[in-house]
């Protein structure tokens, strides 16, 4: 369809907009809805299945849907605008899109559903305007592809899973979840991060303003400025380059200190450390814990290792 059509209380088994702007006015039915270069505004639409290449939504229209295919680019306009991937519904993601946020627009996957990710989705938030989009996660997301956010914050209790070739870089964007399980790369750039459980293989690094998690298990964890905290920790590799790296209870196979704070909660924290390695000229410290280490390594130099405070009990084993 192209130009301007107005509807009214639909109920019909297909709309198909190729072009031109659709006006909702109360409560749309639709069964399959296809949206490939059109605007659809205002209204509310219930669909058991949608499809999106490019489309505008805005003036409020409030889209939820069973089944949610985006293979594309998607601007969501207007204050109220909100897109949803429906309880226990399917969603995916198989052809390079973008969700562009404007004004306190909402992208949402409710609980029980789950989201395939097999093509790169970019979050990225319009002009400001003063008003925070957000997308809310409560579902299961999978991906096998890259997820960025530019600044649209991802809350929820829902799940993210990345497999090895995934990829999550997050910049100025607030995220939380019940669980992450990755074998990819967890890329973050300023921001918080909150989430009870992480686990896998996976690699996680950046300057987060703060990066929390009750348990904490991954292969690397390079932190190059801000807050990580965790309850128990479970690292195979960590840097710390600068920042604070705290913990309650933790086991690294390795610690490359070369600036920062390594500290426990109390000075009865302990952490385990196969190899730690003391390097570089920036101040670094470790304090407020019983450290127990089977190798160690001042490798900074007699002026730079100066920069090194100790004030934790450290031992071998």
């Amino acid at each position: 369809m192209g130009g301007t059509s107005n509807y009214n209380s639909l109920d019909i088994s297909t709309l198909i907009l190729t072009g031109g702007t659709a006006k909702c006015v109360g409560a749309q039915k639709i069964q399959q809805l296809t949206i490939n270069g059109g605007t659809l505004l205002g209204g509310s639409v219930a669909a058991a299945a949608t499809s999106i290449t490019f489309a505008i939504l805005g003036s409020g229209v409030v889209v939820r849907s069973t089944s949610l295919d985006l293979n594309g680019l998607v601007t969501l306009q207007d204050a109220g605008t909100s897109l949803t991937l429906a309880a226990n519904g399917q969603g995916r993601v198989s052809a390079p899109s973008q969700l562009t946020f404007m004004a306190s627009t909402q992208f949402v996957t409710e609980q029980g559903s789950t989201f395939q990710q097999s093509a790169t989705l970019k979050f990225v938030r319009g002009a400001a305007t003063g008003a925070v989009p957000s997308a809310s996660h409560m579902g299961t997301w999978i991906s096998s592809a890259l997820l960025s956010s530019q600044g649209v914050p991802i809350s929820g209790r829902g799940a993210l899973t990345l497999s090895g070739a995934s990829t999550f870089d997050f910049t100025n964007a607030d995220v939380a979840a019940d669980s992450v399980n990755s074998q990819g790369t967890f890329t973050m750039n300023q921001g918080t991060f909150a989430f009870n459980s992480v686990l896998g293989s996976g690699s996680f690094t950046g300057s987060p303003k703060s990066f929390t998690a009750n348990s904490f298990a991954a292969s690397a964890l390079t932190l190059t400025d801000g807050l990580a905290n965790f309850t128990k920790a479970n690292v195979a590799t960590a840097q710390l380059q600068n920042g604070i790296l705290a913990f309650q209870t933790g086991t690294f196979g390795s610690l490359a200190l070369s600036g920062g704070t390594f500290i426990g909660w109390t000075p009865k924290s302990t952490a385990t450390v196969g190899s730690l390695s003391v390097t570089g000229i920036p101040a670094k410290t470790v304090q407020n814990a019983v450290v127990t280490v089977s190798s160690l390594s001042m490798s900074c130099g007699a002026q730079q290792c100066a920069l090194f405070t100790n004030s934790a009990s450290i031992g071998t084993k």
